[in-house]
């Protein structure tokens, strides 16, 4: 949840399409997914 597929597939350098209704876990998921960029850089 929250981004966590997205987080996978940059981590294996795979392309990935997330989509969420709520916009409180949208946020969540950008946030992770930003983390997980900085980390692996």
């Amino acid at each position: 949840g929250s981004g966590t597929t997205g987080v996978v597939c940059k981590k294996q350098n795979r392309k990935f399409v997330g989509i969420d209704n709520n916009i409180e876990y949208l946020n969540i998921a950008k946030k992770r997914l930003a983390s997980a960029s900085n980390r692996n850089n």
